[in-house]
């Protein structure tokens, strides 16, 4: 599912944890790594991730098996941990502030995960509509009773 990040805020945790210093150091390394993993997983392709964090393409796809080679190392989670928590807490309020705009029926609609799912969410929503249709009726036939 391809959500929509903030940048502004993702660039503001980029700065903070300076992810585009150029260093070998462990930390800046895995944080890149964690970053660009996180960037895949919501959709952004290889070239968007690079322009970026200002990298080729083929150290993204590089950045990105590293993450998931050390995701079980205990001093790789030291590192990697803080930067996870700062990125999964932008997506949150992304999608809390999504959540938001929704109307209730788009809100039933992303809740939808099987098929009974969807063909009760068609019956009910045919059923708001026969209902205003019926109030609509109402509501010109008193208007133009004599």
């Amino acid at each position: 599912m391809k959500t929509k990040v903030n940048i502004n805020i993702l660039q503001k945790i980029i700065d903070d944890f300076d992810l585009k210093e150029r260093t070998r150091k462990r930390e800046y390394v895995w944080n890149r790594s964690a970053v660009c993993t996180f960037l895949r997983k919501y959709g952004f392709s290889f070239e968007q991730i690079g322009r970026f964090l200002r990298l080729n393409h083929a150290t993204v796809i590089h950045n990105i098996k590293l993450y998931e080679n050390n995701i079980s190392y205990d001093d790789f989670q030291y590192y990697v941990k803080p930067i996870e928590i700062q990125l999964n807490k932008t997506l949150e309020t992304d999608l809390e502030h999504l959540l938001n705009r929704l109307s209730p029926f788009e809100v039933d609609f992303l809740h939808c995960h099987s098929l009974r799912d969807y063909t009760a969410l068609k019956s009910k929503l045919l059923e708001r509509v026969s209902t205003k249709i019926k109030d609509i009726e109402e509501e010109l036939f008193t208007t133009f009773e004599i």
